[in-house]
């Protein structure tokens, strides 16, 4: 927008080539100053896209499943920030923001829709897998991006946290033997095996040299 400024003060002026209200001629009175122009001219700046998640948390037993997990649309009402930036290209990330280490893998976030950079459908899905044997309290940062950029004080990402919960699962404790079969003599006495335990098995014993009439 343009502008034109000048200084009027409270004297009198009688040329009206130094104010067009003057109405006589011929004086050298005068009570505005010369004419100043100058040009305000308003940059747009990038406003954050945004969505909204439908959870704050999400519970899931240990070794509940071997497949990654999958929750859809549970973002939703999608926005590329500002009135004027429908033409922006949008995308999704999903990472670990604190919690014990190994407790999901391949977290993603993703667009329910195929239209990449688009996103018609407006709602996005949250996938990931858990590991065997791993549990905790994970804290997943969700973030939506744009191709705006951050000149000025433009913003061009925001981001939603979900808590995700793995319970633990107790398993049933497990043994093995090193040898399943062990065969004694007769009149050996008392004999004594150490051996390490990790997976069920079972056991053969075989005694020899007894005579069947005296068992």
């Amino acid at each position: 927008a343009d502008f034109e400024v000048y200084l009027e003060d409270d004297g009198f002026a009688v040329s009206p080539d130094c104010n067009p209200l003057a109405t006589v001629t011929g004086s050298p009175s005068c009570n505005r100053s010369a004419t100043q122009n100058f040009t305000i001219r308003v940059l747009s700046v990038n406003s954050a896209p945004h969505f909204v998640l439908d959870r704050s948390v999400i519970v899931i037993g240990e070794n509940t499943s071997t497949v990654p997990h999958l929750f859809e649309n549970i973002g939703s009402n999608i926005s590329r920030g500002g009135e004027a930036e429908d033409e922006q290209t949008i995308w999704f990330t999903a990472e670990v923001e604190s919690g014990p280490t190994g407790v999901l893998t391949d977290v993603r976030l993703t667009c329910h829709s195929p239209d990449e950079g688009v996103c018609s459908a407006g709602t996005v899905d949250l996938s990931f897998s858990t590991v065997a044997g791993r549990f905790g309290n994970v804290t997943l940062r969700l973030s939506i991006h744009d191709s705006g950029g951050t000149r000025g004080t433009g913003q061009d990402t925001s981001s939603e946290y979900l808590n995700v919960l793995v319970t633990p699962f107790n398993d049933n404790p497990t043994f093995s033997l090193s040898s399943t079969d062990f065969t004694l003599g007769q009149d050996v006495g008392c004999m004594r095996e150490t051996r390490s335990l990790s997976t069920a098995v079972s056991l053969t014993v075989t005694v020899t040299g007894v005579d069947p009439s005296s068992a």
